[in-house]
């Protein structure tokens, strides 16, 4: 920068610190990039059109700011004497209305990603596209650090106003207005030790950010590299107006009102009884004669800390919550960082994660102001900021409520329904001002019925009276050659498996293992096990499993607890088994046999187990004791059945698919990775 072209240099306000900070933190991500788009329809003078531009900027020394901090104990804003506005004017007037559209996209997309270098004013730029004969479309792209909302409108209402002179061969009236550098010294002049001591008490007990509650982890990188995106909704008439008459009547303001909406939602969301978010307040000071018609930065967004007491009446909470407000607004001089620096949340982590904006800014009644013989058109606005969720109302006759949000974050399907959440909790307070506020209502009427019918819609056909090893050998009657299990030595077809669970059952049953007899299981994972659970059900008996790995004194304990009359093992776990009156079976000795027999086998297990229900134990499984003494818990055949008939339909599972059976089986969802494969297919 040359020293000759300085006009002026002083400090940042607090939210240009913090913005700087991100906007040096995250290079090339448009972050505090904000873009408005506007059609101007009529007979243009685009040279006047710049023109007024290039003299707005000249006049309004915010607008030729530049940031420097490299080498500095403190940044400072660089008040250049002289730039040139970039300015670029593109003609689309032959290109069809479908292809235009999709290159205005482009552009506005690519125009926001390529952001701003804070250190070479000016801090933004002038696109005109022209679309039609006599059409325009005017993109105006600037950097958030250079000026706020309400601002804007001051821009604007001073280029048209430019405009219409140059236009008329005349010279411009600038409207009286103070220096920015004014607020500066101003912001110099503050007690910030005095907001310190508030902050500390205000904030006391604060250890975290309120979490998002519907985010979901943050995920590395996007498809295009642009994280943002937004959704919005726009209230009818009546509804805007019926929020009005009740701000008016119980003496809130529209921005509490939403505030407390906010809180409502983030504090369900969060499932906390008390939330802490970003509130962007104006910043320009009453005491400061003509703050309110300066150009510059002035917001600054504070925390809002909100408690959410179930049993506050609505209208109570709201009023409590505008004295918050008007609090916190008091010290809106404050830099964000000396707040965090009062709070024990640590350096590096934020303060709140998202943040409410209520835009009264004048942006739409500057540009009804237009010149004669130009119309111009509602303008979309687009800002990025760094937080990943930021809610925007717009009063008017139909306010407009906008959510921003990261999309590394949060899904727009979710975006979309907070919009839902947010009107539904508006309305609610409409509807029953003196409701405790717990009884607000968050869910819209539909997806209510989702939640509360949809969701519980569970009822589906499953097969009755049927037993869990009955759906097997239905499959192994079908399937016969089609391979079953698989372990790391060995591979059974349905028939192979069925057949060495019946030689299984027709051991026990000669053990004397009838309906609902308890037959404990004692085997490492393989093609074996699932023979003996398989088996001990075609005998009509009910398996315990006992797992190997688990210590002597709690297999004893099993033991002792369920009785079994026989316990299948095999014999390098034989002997480590704790004494008991149980007949102790190797697989081993069971499973290996002629084929011949198989059949023989098969017949008298199905035979003799027969006479049993659905309503028979299929297995005891015990808890893990955690909360005391471990207890066995009996699983009955229809549970099961039940179970794998649902898991079956959702998610869904078919013959074409193969289950990784890997927990033990003395933990229950091993249930459903061996039995449903096996029965459907």
């Amino acid at each position: 920068m040359r020293l000759e072209n300085v006009q002026d240099m002083y400090p940042l306000s607090p939210a240009q610190q913090g913005m700087l900070f991100h906007d040096l933190m995250a290079p090339g991500s448009g972050v505090y990039c904000v873009q408005l788009a506007f059609t101007v329809s009529g007979q243009l003078d685009v040279d006047a059109l710049r023109r007024s531009w290039q003299a707005v900027v000249d006049r309004h020394a915010a607008l030729r700011a530049a940031f420097v901090s490299e080498g500095l104990d403190q940044p400072l804003q660089i008040i250049r004497q002289q730039v040139t506005l970039p300015w670029t004017v593109l003609d689309w007037c032959d290109l069809p209305a479908d292809e235009a559209a999709a290159k205005m996209d482009a552009l506005l997309k690519q125009d926001r990603l390529r952001g701003f270098d804070a250190t070479d004013a000016p801090l933004m730029r002038i696109t005109l596209v022209r679309t039609g004969d006599d059409v325009w479309r005017c993109v105006w792209t600037h950097h958030h650090l250079i000026l706020d909302g309400w601002s804007v409108g001051w821009v604007l209402h001073d280029v048209l106003a430019c405009y219409e002179a140059l236009a008329a061969e005349t010279e411009p009236t600038w409207r009286a207005g103070r220096p920015y550098r004014d607020y500066i010294a101003w912001l110099q002049r503050q007690d910030l030790q005095a907001a310190e001591t508030f902050w500390r008490q205000d904030l006391a007990g604060l250890t975290a950010a309120t979490p998002l509650g519907l985010a979901r982890p943050e995920q590395v990188g996007a498809d295009d590299g642009h994280f943002h995106a937004e959704a919005s909704c726009r209230l009818d008439r009546d509804f805007t107006a019926r929020l009005q008459s009740f701000a008016r009547q119980h003496q809130v303001t529209l921005s509490t009102l939403t505030a407390g909406a906010l809180a409502v939602c983030l504090g369900r969301y969060a499932g906390q009884p008390e939330v802490t978010f970003g509130l962007t307040v104006s910043g320009r000071p009453a005491e400061l004669p003509g703050a309110e018609s300066m150009v510059g930065m002035f917001i600054n967004t504070l925390p809002l800390r909100v408690p959410l007491p179930d049993d506050v009446p609505v209208t109570r909470w709201l009023q409590d919550l505008q004295a918050r407000q008007g609090r916190i607004a008091a010290h809106s001089y404050t830099p964000l960082v000396s707040i965090q620096q009062q709070t024990v949340v640590p350096a590096g982590q934020p303060l709140f994660e998202s943040i409410l904006v209520f835009e009264n800014y004048p942006v739409d009644e500057s540009l009804k102001r237009a010149p004669a013989g130009l119309r111009i058109g509602e303008p979309a606005g687009m800002e990025q900021t760094n937080y990943p969720l930021a809610v925007y109302a717009m009063p008017g006759e139909r306010m407009t409520l906008r959510v921003a949000y990261d999309r590394r974050r949060i899904e727009p399907a979710t975006a979309a329904r907070m919009l839902g959440h947010l009107r539904t909790i508006l309305e609610g307070m409409l509807e029953r001002p003196d409701a405790p506020l717990a009884e607000v209502p968050m869910l819209p009427a539909d997806e209510r019925r989702v939640i509360i019918e949809g969701f519980n819609d569970t009822a589906m056909d499953v097969p009755r009276d049927v037993r869990f090893h009955e759906l097997f050998e239905a499959q192994a009657r079908q399937r016969g050659d089609a391979v079953a299990v698989v372990d790391a030595e060995r591979s059974l077809t349905y028939r192979q498996l069925d057949e060495r669970a019946s030689r299984v059952a027709r051991q026990l049953r000669d053990l004397g293992v009838g309906r609902e007899a308890l037959v404990g299981v004692c085997l490492h994972r393989s093609v074996d096990m699932l023979a003996a659970v398989l088996g001990a059900a075609k005998a009509g008996g009910a398996y315990v499993p006992m797992d190997p790995g688990f210590p002597r004194s709690r297999l004893a304990m099993m033991v002792e607890d369920a009785a079994p009359r026989v316990i299948l093992t095999q014999r390098d776990l034989a002997e480590a088994l704790p004494e008991s009156a149980a007949t102790v079976v190797c697989v081993e000795d069971i499973v290996s046999g002629e084929s011949a027999v198989d059949a023989q086998a098969s017949a008298d297990a199905q035979a003799s187990a027969g006479e049993g229900t659905a309503d028979d134990a299929a297995y005891v499984i015990f808890t893990s004791g955690s909360t005391g003494r471990p207890k066995g818990v009996v699983v009955e055949h229809k549970a099961l059945v039940n179970v794998l008939a649902s898991m079956a339909r959702t998610p869904g599972f078919t013959e074409r698919d193969r289950l990784v059976a890997v927990t033990t089986l003395s933990f229950d969802i091993a249930g459903l990775e061996l039995y449903l494969p096996l029965t459907v297919g």
